[in-house]
């Protein structure tokens, strides 16, 4: 009897690892049917979409409030397909606020529920981990520590490994890069990743264009690239990077071989620090939210550091400028003193080399697809 099973995400890195876990699914049982909400990963992998998320990007509460039309509509076509589908396993993907709602929705059908990337529980709104208690069936965790987090707790947990070990090449040659991209491989490169995000792209990119003028003056013959990510076609995203355009590389397709030509990366807080990080480029992290979420961020993070690489190694070996420190002027002097300090710069490169050992090799959408189908057919 074909078994169905209804997998939901709201971003692109979340549609990047579905992708990835609907192959694993797939090819250890290929009689599977997987619906989706998603992305077009999940849907080049062989998940049926029932709702693109390309409308659903959202950071933040102010964020939240003015996309709660579309939120709705996407709840309520997974709250169709739940009760017209015949879901067997509901498969959640980080975005907890919409996710957990749906677990609720789930339970309630007396539909199992694995939840595949936890939600940042160590950093704030650890409450959730009683709610997750009563929802959520399996846990399968990317971050080592987390384990131990829901372990404490008693609930059912696992540690996969992480889904970017996975889609990151272990070599990779710059002069190739170079020139693929049309760059010079004799002048530094500075990598410009501004988010997936419609939010982040309004508040981060033109600080980091601005900075990007601010760091011409600074280092000679400087180049930047910038990839686009998933959800923006290259013609829309050129016209919104304006006169930058002719000074700026915009390539569409493999972020990691963009960040892997360079020599630095100005990175918004996020799975990309991480991808950088397992490649090991050292870097600056950035990030801007509106006042009333990074008031309210402030109040109830129970952490200092924002930065996953950070976090994992326990120490601020990246730089943080977060929302009135994100100017285009501390990013150029952060730039600038990694270009001029080559020793910072060489502990930096060998602390990120730490990220790998651990996170480990373990091949993450295959643990997860065989723990969700146990699962599935216990």
């Amino acid at each position: 009897m074909v078994k169905n099973i209804l997998m939901v995400t709201g971003e692109p890195s979340g549609d990047l690892h579905g992708g990835k876990l609907v192959q694993a699914l797939i090819k250890k049982d290929h009689t599977l049917k997987i619906f989706a909400v998603g992305g077009p990963a999940i849907q080049a992998a062989g998940g049926d979409l029932i709702f693109n998320i390309e409308s659903l990007g959202v950071v933040g509460l102010f964020e939240v409030f003015t996309h709660l039309k579309v939120i709705r509509k996407a709840f309520l076509t997974v709250l169709e397909t739940l009760r017209k589908k015949s879901i067997d396993h509901l498969v959640l993907i980080d975005y907890p606020d919409f996710n957990l709602r749906v677990a609720r929705r789930a339970k309630q059908m007396g539909i199992p529920v694995t939840y595949y990337i936890s939600p940042q529980i160590w950093a704030w709104r650890h409450g959730r981990i009683r709610l997750i208690k009563q929802l959520v069936d399996q846990m399968l965790v990317i971050l080592p520590f987390e384990e131990t987090l829901y372990l404490k707790e008693r609930i059912p947990v696992a540690f996969v490994g992480h889904p970017l070990l996975e889609e990151i090449n272990p070599v990779y040659h710059k002069e190739t890069l170079c020139k693929k991209f049309g760059l010079n491989p004799s002048y530094p490169i500075v990598g410009i990743c501004p988010g997936s995000r419609e939010s982040e792209l309004k508040r981060l990119l033109p600080v980091m264009l601005d900075a990007s003028e601010k760091i011409r003056t600074e280092i000679p013959n400087v180049q930047f690239i910038l990839p686009i990510a998933a959800p923006f076609s290259k013609e829309k995203f050129l016209n919104r990077l304006g006169s930058y355009a002719e000074k700026i590389k915009a390539v569409k397709g493999d972020a990691s071989e963009v960040m892997a030509v360079c020599d630095f990366l100005i990175v918004a807080s996020g799975t990309a620090t991480l991808q950088a990080a397992i490649i090991g480029i050292p870097m600056i992290i950035v990030y801007k939210v509106s006042p009333l979420t990074y008031w309210i961020g402030k109040k109830l993070l129970k952490i200092n550091m924002i930065g996953l690489v950070n976090i994992i190694l326990g120490d601020k070996i990246i730089p943080e400028l977060i929302q009135h420190e994100a100017t285009a002027e501390n990013i150029k002097c952060e730039i600038v003193k990694l270009f001029q300090n080559k020793e910072k710069t060489r502990i930096m490169r060998s602390k990120l080399s730490l990220i790998k050992e651990k996170l480990t090799e373990k091949k993450a959408s295959e643990n997860a697809a065989e723990a969700i189908l146990r699962l599935l057919y216990r």
